[in-house]
């Protein structure tokens, strides 16, 4: 069942949660992120980008949805910005736990040939020529399998428990969806 779509404070734009931050008020009256949806409490709704949660937190919108006092810190933009990026490398690691993640440049270029590959991560840090290389590969499947460079080397290598990982392939599986709707989701919170 889908959930009804909820309305951005801050643009006044109807959305479908997922293009949504969750937000809701501690006992203390601090406004915190509800990425999950799951907390309890009144809710209020911030479209998912760092611009719009920046304004909520200027301009006083958190209190005017609440109907309550709420106070926010300087840093709750970023603090968002890191609990989407931790979510989408915390899929990665259930993704390679589940068996669907393949590390290596040849590997990688193996496993785009036998077309089982829904995404590609390459570290953001890579150089240029293995970017190159692997995405010109991925996009000549036909333009099915997304490739994800928002994360570090380090973070992939911690994401996979391994070192030094700069190319992954993560082919279809149940996590697979999760994992590209969270990286695509931090990636457009940043702009």
């Amino acid at each position: 069942m889908a959930m009804a779509e909820r309305m951005c404070i801050v643009t006044r734009a109807v959305k479908p949660p997922e293009e949504l931050v969750r937000f809701v008020l501690s006992p203390s009256d601090d406004v915190t992120p509800d990425l999950k949806r799951k907390l309890p409490g009144r809710g209020v709704w911030v479209s998912a980008s760092k611009e719009c949660i920046e304004v909520a937190a200027r301009k006083g919108h958190f209190a005017r949805g609440f109907k309550h006092q709420a106070s926010c810190g300087d840093d709750l933009p970023d603090l968002v910005g890191r609990l989407l990026y931790k979510e989408a490398t915390s899929l990665i690691s259930l993704c390679n736990r589940a068996g669907l993640v393949t590390a290596g440049f040849e590997k990688v270029r193996a496993q785009l040939a036998k077309g089982s590959v829904v995404a590609v991560l390459i570290a953001s840090d890579a150089g240029e020529d293995g970017k190159n290389k692997v995405s010109l590969k991925a996009r000549g499947s036909g333009g099915q399998v997304k490739l994800l460079t928002i994360f570090d080397r380090e973070d992939l290598s911690l994401a996979l428990g391994r070192t030094n990982v700069v190319h992954a392939a993560v082919r279809k599986g149940d996590l697979t969806d999760h994992l590209v709707r969270a990286a695509e989701r931090y990636d457009s919170y940043n702009g």
